[in-house]
């Protein structure tokens, strides 16, 4: 269960790792340091969250009974509910990312009126946030029943 778990963090590093590369090479373009602009950095941060959530999540809770879990009588939909909402927010995420890489990248509309020369940043932040939803239910492999946090 160990090589899940290494291969969901190597997943998860190399995705904020293309992320923080493909702000350096625009920073190259730009004399300005902070260029990144919001349309690049909170798809990846909803896709972290997301990550987490779905990591940290008692999956035993999804078929729980009134009588195994002191929660009350709706834990099984509540954490249906986290799941979905956690599932929900890494496709958005991965959705705006490709927005981001159509709108920004490819049809040159820039933000702010500065163009980039580049494609790589759009594909980067599309790529990260792949590599987080993959990486999320790869972790999910490492966790079995019985683990707590």
């Amino acid at each position: 269960m160990r090589v899940f778990s290494y291969t969901s963090g190597i997943m998860m590093g190399l995705a904020w790792w293309i992320f923080i590369d493909a702000c350096n090479v625009t920073r190259h373009y730009h004399p300005d340091a902070l260029q990144v602009k919001a349309q690049l950095y909170l798809p990846g941060i909803g896709s972290t969250i997301s990550f987490f959530i779905i990591a940290f999540m008692d999956w035993g809770a999804l078929n729980a009974d009134e009588y195994s879990y002191h929660g009350g009588k709706m834990v099984r939909y509540q954490a249906r509910a986290l799941l979905i909402f956690a599932i929900l927010l890494s496709i958005t995420c991965i959705s705006l990312a490709g927005w981001a890489l159509s709108d920004v990248y490819i049809d040159k509309n820039g933000i702010k009126g500065v163009i980039p020369e580049s494609d790589y940043g759009g594909v980067a932040v599309l790529l990260q946030c792949i590599l987080i939803f993959v990486a999320s239910f790869v972790m999910r492999f490492a966790r079995v029943n019985e683990d707590y946090i």
